[in-house]
């Protein structure tokens, strides 16, 4: 008995100890550092698409390409963004976007996207198929999560988002 008794105050003790020993908020020693991860954001995806094959829309009056885009999900589609880029030389320039093709005619570059794709569209201003746009147009097309988006990001084009994000592509 008198064994017993022992033992329970010690457990008591113990357990006294354990509940008082620390405050709320209080903070506890610096564990190790961690090994380097991969470079890059698991929230924000890129893929680059060329050499594309465009097909024109009679109806619509377009020429219309589907680009297969894996990085696009249904919870990306439902709460996230996705922004397309089309890159020129050096530079990179969002959609959709318009630009003069002549001192009469405007061209329009536009997209679409769903799960797993990524629809661009080109008309111009006088409907003519015969402004055709090139096979080897390049697009970047960028996939967010709802947690990575940033309200109102400083962006001129690709390369802001790219370094925004931490793209490795």
């Amino acid at each position: 008995m008198k064994k017993t008794f022992i033992t329970m105050v010690a457990v008591a003790a113990i357990a006294a100890s354990t509940l008082t020993g620390c405050k709320k908020g209080d903070t506890g020693p610096q564990g190790a550092q961690g090994a380097n991860g991969t470079n890059g954001n698991a929230n924000v995806k890129s893929q680059s698409s060329t050499n594309l094959n465009w097909v024109y829309n009679t109806a619509l009056a377009q020429f219309e390409t589907n680009i297969s885009a894996s990085i696009i999900t249904q919870d990306i589609v439902d709460k996230g963004a996705v922004l397309v880029y089309t890159q020129t030389g050096n530079s990179s320039i969002q959609l959709p976007n318009s630009s003069m093709f002549d001192f009469l005619t405007t061209i329009f570059v536009d997209f679409e996207y769903s799960v797993g794709n990524v629809k661009i569209t080109f008309s111009n201003s006088d409907l003519d198929n015969s402004i055709v746009p090139q096979s080897t147009l390049k697009f970047k097309i960028v996939a967010m999560t709802a947690s990575a988006r940033i309200a109102h990001p400083n962006v001129n084009g690709y390369e802001d988002i790219k370094t925004i994000y931490n793209l490795s592509e």
